[in-house]
């Protein structure tokens, strides 16, 4: 992903350029002033046009416009700069020259470069490239703690200390911003046979032993938590510990300031809780 977000990082940076170029004399193909109104009437006063392609006043001699990047073919920038790197395969660019008008139509092109295309998809992208990294996998707290065996049928509790909330991050280029936002969801992967993933709503809340009593405190929409109803062990063919996880999944979503919105993949990082569970006997004497 990080190469990828380089290249687009390109759109911020700059562009990746040949060195300056000798204007072509000789053994080239037609001047693109005779298509591109960009080059119409400079030096060529009377004609009606200025330098920009615009109509003008007619009876004297046009002002050359001053030199800039011109979007032109692929054809004619390798031309000019048969050395320049090609972008990658798949790359959407765009190709220009650095043009400097010299009087009577003629154009000096002083240096030849390719561009990424603006997008707001490419923008979402190098904004989250931004933030990807930070993102942490779940450090993971735990009632009873992670090594703890559980008991059959009482909740085991878990909380993500590490809860970063709603990530966000924007990024600007040729007039478009981007706003990306990184939404975490917690997952709950009990890991016994016929359970299912609990999803749960925040990082989870700890058992608090002088609260309600422990059914209660499960049943909070805050809790994240999960009852075991299969020991391990001893059983023929029973693991040690049931493989439990908890996950973080951050859903990416964007939007751009002209309107657009749009998707990310999701990123979800996960840490492994293995989870011992036995019985508790109870012995009752009769009087």
């Amino acid at each position: 992903m990080r190469a990828r977000l380089s290249l687009i990082a390109l759109l911020v940076l700059g562009s990746i350029v040949a060195g300056p170029l000798a204007a072509r004399a000789q053994e080239h193909p037609p001047s693109p002033c005779d298509s591109a109104d960009f080059c119409v009437g400079w030096g060529s006063g009377g004609d009606g046009h200025d330098g920009d392609g615009h109509g003008g006043s007619s009876g004297g001699p046009t002002t050359p416009p001053p030199c800039s990047w011109v979007t032109t073919t692929e054809d004619w920038v390798l031309f000019y700069a048969p050395s320049l790197p090609l972008p990658p395969a798949g790359l959407d660019v765009i190709w220009q020259v650095y043009g400097c008008p010299m009087g009577g139509g003629m154009v000096h092109i002083a240096d030849a470069r390719w561009v990424p295309v603006v997008t707001a998809a490419g923008l979402a992208d190098l904004a989250f490239g931004r933030i990807a990294g930070d993102l942490p996998p779940p450090l993971v707290h735990s009632d009873p703690p992670v090594g703890t065996d559980a008991i059959i049928k009482v909740p085991v509790f878990v909380q993500v200390a590490n809860w970063t909330g709603v990530v966000t991050a924007s990024e600007t280029a040729a007039g478009l911003t981007v706003a990306v936002t990184a939404t975490p969801q917690l997952t709950f992967t009990p890991g016994e046979p016929g359970s299912s993933p609990r999803t749960c709503a925040g990082p989870g809340v700890p058992y608090d032993p002088n609260g309600d009593d422990i059914d209660s405190q499960a049943a909070s929409p805050d809790a994240c938590t999960y009852p075991y109803q299969m020991r391990t062990g001893a059983a023929a063919g029973r693991p040690d510990a049931w493989p439990a996880t908890v996950s973080v999944t951050w859903v990416i979503s964007w939007t751009a300031s002209d309107g657009e919105t749009g998707m990310l993949s999701a990123v979800t990082l996960t840490t492994p809780t293995p989870r011992g569970v036995r019985e508790v006997q109870t012995v009752v004497q009769e009087g």
